[in-house]
């Protein structure tokens, strides 16, 4: 059995600790970068006839905005009449 100096044991062991940290800090990276990217859904929920509906799925929170307050004054209508 050939012995290794020990010198090559490390150089090894280091670049393979080297290679395993970079791969995990590459995935990490690219998840994170996945999950900034994604919109964040926002959803308008109602009840109807005793059961929970979704009535809207939008990832553009400036149309969200307007479809919640136009969805308000036709109730604000509706109860004045």
């Amino acid at each position: 059995m050939r012995r290794r100096p020990l010198a090559t044991v490390r150089a090894r062991t280091a670049l393979g600790a080297s290679l395993a940290l970079g791969i995990a800090l590459l995935l990490s990276a690219s998840t994170a970068g996945g999950l900034l990217r994604r919109p964040r859904p926002y959803q308008l929920w109602a009840e109807y006839r005793g059961m929970t509906v979704a009535l809207l799925w939008e990832t553009n929170p400036e149309r969200y905005h307007q479809i919640c307050r136009a969805v308000l004054r036709a109730r604000e209508q509706a109860a004045d009449a």
